[in-house]
């Protein structure tokens, strides 16, 4: 078709449809349409104002269940409500969200028995309250809420924080990691209770951590078993911590009383890390290093032993000594010096520390 020919198809077509609007068929069309809506109107409103029955949904929330109390099976969640209003006052309700009637179970009176009946006309007033003043209540069901309940047994349990901690570079930790409260009430069978020694929390990783921080921790309750508190406050230490050393001598233990120790080198590097609220407690009379002297004279009577340390705060860390060996000789002590010390018992039932000959001089 060539472009003429469409463009007077075209035109044409929008002729006939603006014959059409301007008819007069169409016009009576659009009269009867415009009654017809107005006629819906006025019939919607008169309906409106007509009484209907509906019923709806009024949520329960079941609220202070004792601890050693168990709901053994779903118990009733909705308030069945039958009311009667005006029709366009059922249509608001219809798009309302009630908010739940709260039982308190601590004010119920259950005998053991395993199963109690509350009366669900006790709690009309407050379900009317729900609805408008030209609301009538005609019912509400079910008549009386059963609950199936078990009582629990209990038993105390101590808390495992699970948690990954990684420390920022010149951080440690400052202590040990604690749950407060340390020990939690689990409810459940005995038979469940029996097989728990312990409730250990979430899992959690704590990254790039540089400060000490405290967060709540939720337990994990295996089937069956509930736990009051269901969490706990989890801290973790942290502190910045230093890197230092000490120079200090070697002595020797469970040496006889005419002879000593006597150390190459005399004296080796102690180094460790401690937090930097600790540093200035650490003095090097903290630290003994130490070789025995039965080691020293056992059967293969090495000159190079290991250094042992024998104490050391317990509140610093990666401790090391530099050298770890040192090539030793036992020296006899002369006469002179022992007639200048106390008398003393040549067998005791403590080891004996021989100082260092070496470092002295």
């Amino acid at each position: 078709m060539r472009m003429d020919e469409l463009s007077k198809t075209l035109i044409q077509q929008g002729n006939k449809v603006r014959n059409f609007f301007g008819s007069r068929s169409f016009k009576e069309l659009l009269t009867f349409l415009v009654f017809l809506v107005l006629s819906f109107i006025l019939w919607f409103i008169q309906k409106s104002k007509e009484s209907y029955e509906a019923t709806f949904e009024v949520p329960i929330s079941y609220v202070n269940l004792p601890e050693t109390y168990l709901l053994s099976s779903k118990p009733p969640l909705y308030f069945h409500v039958r009311v009667e209003d005006q029709g366009l006052q059922l249509l608001a309700l219809a798009s309302k969200n009630f908010a739940p009637i709260e039982i308190d179970l601590s004010k119920e009176e259950m005998d053991g028995s395993g199963v109690h009946t509350i009366f669900s006309g006790k709690y009309e007033d407050i379900i009317r309250r729900r609805f408008k003043s030209t609301t009538k209540l005609l019912s509400v069901g079910p008549d009386n809420l059963v609950l199936n309940y078990a009582i629990e047994k209990e038993k105390k349990l101590p808390v495992t924080v699970n948690v990954e901690v990684q420390l920022e570079s010149q951080f440690c930790l400052n202590g040990t990691i604690t749950a407060l409260p340390a020990t939690v009430k689990a409810y459940g069978s005995q038979q469940a209770l029996d097989t728990l020694k312990d409730v250990s929390t979430i899992y959690f990783l704590k990254e790039q951590v540089k400060d000490s921080l405290t967060f709540k921790a939720p337990l994990q309750a295996p089937d069956g078993i509930r736990f009051v508190p269901d969490f706990v406050d989890v801290t973790i230490p942290v502190e910045a911590f230093t890197e230092t050393f000490f120079e200090l001598p070697v002595t020797g233990v469970n040496f006889p009383k005419r002879q000593r120790l006597v150390t190459f080198p005399p004296k080796v590097r102690v180094t460790y890390c401690v937090v930097l609220s600790k540093y200035s407690k650490v003095k090097e009379s903290d630290f003994t290093l130490a070789i025995d002297y039965t080691k020293l004279m056992g059967e293969h009577r090495e000159s190079i032993q290991k250094i042992d340390l024998l104490s050391a705060p317990d509140y610093i860390f990666n401790v090391r000594i530099n050298p770890e060996e040192a090539e030793c000789l036992v020296e006899e002590i002369p006469s002179s010096e022992l007639e200048m010390e106390p008398q003393k018992n040549d067998v005791t039932s403590e080891p004996k520390l021989a100082t260092n000959a070496s470092a002295k001089k």
